[in-house]
């Protein structure tokens, strides 16, 4: 048996993890893997809905500057979050119908945004933006991992009923 320092043996958890905002201007592609879901707002006690992703982060927002130390720089392959989970409303309405679909497989691309809420005393309104030509060629440019995440959440899909851990 080899003799492990307790370094090596774990990774300590993290206080934080990646929000909307770490992605405010950045190009995003989002695979709508689900579950959908729903929460009830700390603030008003109102349920809204949610849906688990694997977002990709493939640029660093329009003037390059966009990066957080949770979600860091794009340098020649993607950031992929897996397990992300968006509330926003103008994301979830493009990405949950797709749940549970072929179009799952096809992510939805264009830019992470956000704008004042029309409701005076509420939270920024937060979404995506349609692509731009520019973004496109970007998106075309990271093809090869995008088929690569593809492949890869279709094969978790046939693993799932082979993922019961066996314990020596």
């Amino acid at each position: 048996m080899t003799d492990h320092t307790d370094d090596d043996f774990f990774d300590d958890a993290k206080s934080e993890f990646p929000d909307k905002e770490d992605l405010k201007d950045r190009l995003v592609a989002i695979f709508a893997i689900g579950p959908v879901g729903q929460r009830k707002s700390e603030a008003s006690g109102k349920a809204y809905d949610y849906v688990e992703t694997v977002t990709v982060v493939l640029d660093n927002g329009p003037d390059g500057t966009s990066h957080s130390e949770l979600v860091p720089e794009v340098e020649g392959l993607p950031v992929v979050l897996h397990g992300f989970q968006w509330s926003a409303s103008g994301v979830v309405a493009r990405t949950k119908p797709r749940v549970g679909t072929e179009l799952a497989l096809r992510p939805v691309v264009g830019r992470i945004n956000s704008m004042p809420n029309r409701r005076k005393g509420f939270s920024d309104a937060w979404s995506i933006a349609e692509p731009t030509d520019d973004d496109r060629r970007i998106v075309r440019d990271f093809r090869v991992s995008l088929l690569k995440i593809r492949d890869d959440i279709v094969a978790a899909r046939e693993r799932k009923d082979d993922l019961e851990p066996e314990f020596a």
